[in-house]
């Protein structure tokens, strides 16, 4: 699959269950915003934007856990129900994070392009850490195992990515900034309206990468890659 095609995928989903996601993505970071804005009062606006960066990354893996449950007639697909499901994996969604940062700056200060191959080689850390359940070392290895051979698919899925979903976040986080509120409040409520449109399709991308790159490995469970399935092994 193509990045284009791994797009355009991740596109018909966003059409198809876009209110939903989107609709969990606004909880989420309606949350989120009250955290932080109450978190900025003792400890700083330091504070508040730590959380705000940490919960991309927690959005993401949110909406992963929720498209895997759509299909699922027992699940619970409110807010509270995909994040009790979450929960216990909430610090290892952290670390991984932390640690995918952390090597992605080392090395681009290494001449830039050892920090693109991190990119590229740990792009699905977050969806592997939801989807088969796993520690912090185990996402790195089985991202890097997933994404090789198909580099070049990943990396122009993650520019494209990015671009799309850059277009929608200037556009609903302008009007935040510009409100009649306290700079702080102004740039918490903008980082949460950019969250809410692009964590869904960013997402997708990542759950349609995710099942095309383990689909080489072993035969799908389900039928399509929008059906839960538990992974077995190392497939």
């Amino acid at each position: 699959m193509s990045a284009g095609a791994v797009v355009k995928e991740a596109f018909s989903a966003y059409r198809a269950w876009g209110l939903y996601l989107v609709g969990l993505a606004a909880a989420f970071y309606a949350l989120l915003a009250v955290v932080a804005l109450v978190l900025a009062v003792p400890f700083g606006v330091y504070a508040a934007g730590l959380l705000l960066a940490f919960g991309g990354p927690w959005a993401v893996a949110l909406i992963v856990d929720a498209v895997a449950a759509i299909e699922e007639p027992t699940a619970d697909r409110s807010l509270t129900g995909r994040l009790h499901a979450i929960l216990p994996y909430l610090g290892t969604l952290t670390a991984v994070w932390l640690g995918y940062n952390v090597l992605v700056s080392v090395g681009f200060m290494l001449f830039v392009v050892p920090g693109l191959v991190f990119m590229t080689w740990w792009a699905l850390v977050v969806p592997v850490v939801v989807l088969e359940r796993t520690g912090v070392r185990r996402a790195f290895s089985r991202s890097k195992r997933l994404v090789t051979g198909k580099g070049l698919t990943v990396f122009w899925t993650l520019i494209l990515a990015g671009v799309l979903s850059a277009v929608p976040a200037f556009l609903v986080s302008g009007p935040a900034l510009s409100l009649p509120v306290s700079p702080l409040t102004a740039t918490v409520l903008a980082g949460a309206a950019a969250g809410t449109v692009t964590a869904p399709f960013v997402a997708l991308c990542l759950v349609v990468l995710y099942s095309d790159l383990r689909s080489r490995f072993a035969a799908p469970i389900a039928d399509s890659w929008m059906q839960p399935y538990a992974p077995s092994g190392d497939a």
